[in-house]
């Protein structure tokens, strides 16, 4: 068996890993059938012998490759993936989105079962946090959810460890429901904001950018982070153009392209003043650069610097 997550939503499919992990781990009294290798270091000669080699007194092993997108081992590995025998499940494992032109992309789409994990919004947002405080029998209202959201730019990893936080405090609670007064007082808002912010700048004002980007990274914040959220950011803002530009009202966006209605809120006044081909201009520059922070040529924190300078240059041009 073959299995492949990829998606910009690494914290879900890192959640969904770890318990296919776990539960193989339970199911056969340890790791010793277990293999993980790094597709940025491992050698393509070692790919053959983890993904042939027998279970040790079980029925099957457990051979997971993180980032196998890489040039080492792409090329030994989509000749792999048709003679993976049935005593090795393989799981490929992608933190973000690899590049769907590559033949491994298609030879996995053929053999794999896929499961693509993309950034949550509007609804399906929504759902995903009342099923997580599902477990502690919390619920959530409708306002507090709505502030929590703008707060938390709508990160699950982020999400995971607030919605923990305010449900852990309810348990002794005789009343288990989040109100907004517990995300004023308990949640601040964060880097997302200021991913608005970044993302803002760079189509209208890149001198500014430049700054707002070496102030994110100066405080922390991953790069990787960042290229995916203005990424994410930039297709919103899209979808918004694309809806305006169909005649739908400004009330009618979040329900036809199914965007949080905060995100909406924050991106209206941008996606107004920017055609439709200028946002997907950028955002195609974005995704090339992205695609070399994927295949390790460039690191991210440079693909953004270089995206960014990019745009200032274009703008002291024109």
């Amino acid at each position: 068996m073959i299995l492949f997550f990829y998606g910009e939503d690494t914290y879900r499919s890192l959640v969904k890993l770890k318990e296919i992990k776990a539960k193989y781990i339970d199911a056969s009294l340890g790791d010793t059938n277990l293999a993980e290798l790094d597709g940025r270091s491992v050698k393509a000669a070692d790919l053959a012998p983890q993904i042939y080699a027998l279970p040790f007194l079980a029925k099957s092993r457990l051979v997971i490759i993180r980032d196998a997108f890489t040039k080492t081992i792409q090329e030994e590995l989509q000749d792999i993936l048709p003679k993976v025998p049935d005593t090795t499940v393989l799981i490929i494992f992608e933190s973000g989105l690899p590049d769907k032109r590559l033949k491994l992309f298609k030879e996995l789409k053929k053999f794999a079962k896929v499961q693509e994990y993309p950034l949550l919004a509007g609804n399906l947002l929504n759902s995903w946090i009342r099923q997580f405080l599902s477990r502690w029998q919390v619920e959530i209202e409708p306002t507090a959810l709505r502030e929590l959201v703008e707060r938390t730019g709508g990160v699950t990893a982020r999400l995971a460890t607030e919605l923990t936080k305010l449900a852990t405090q309810l348990l002794s609670e005789p009343s288990r429901v989040i109100v907004k007064q517990h995300i004023v007082e308990q949640v601040a808002s964060s880097a997302p904001t200021s991913v608005f912010a970044l993302t803002d700048a760079l189509l209208r004002s890149p001198s500014q950018a430049l700054k707002t980007l070496r102030q994110l990274l100066g405080q922390g914040e991953n790069a990787q982070y960042l290229v995916a959220m203005v990424a994410s950011g930039l297709r919103s803002l899209a979808l918004i153009r694309w809806t305006l530009d169909q005649g739908h009202s400004p009330a009618d966006i979040a329900r036809v392209t199914k965007l949080n209605p905060f995100v909406v809120k924050k991106q209206l006044s941008l996606a107004r003043s920017l055609s439709l081909a200028e946002i997907t201009s950028s955002y195609r520059r974005l995704a090339d650069l992205d695609i070399g922070v994927k295949h390790g040529t460039i690191e991210s924190s440079l693909a953004l610097e270089l995206f960014v300078g990019s745009k200032l240059a274009f703008s002291q041009i024109a």
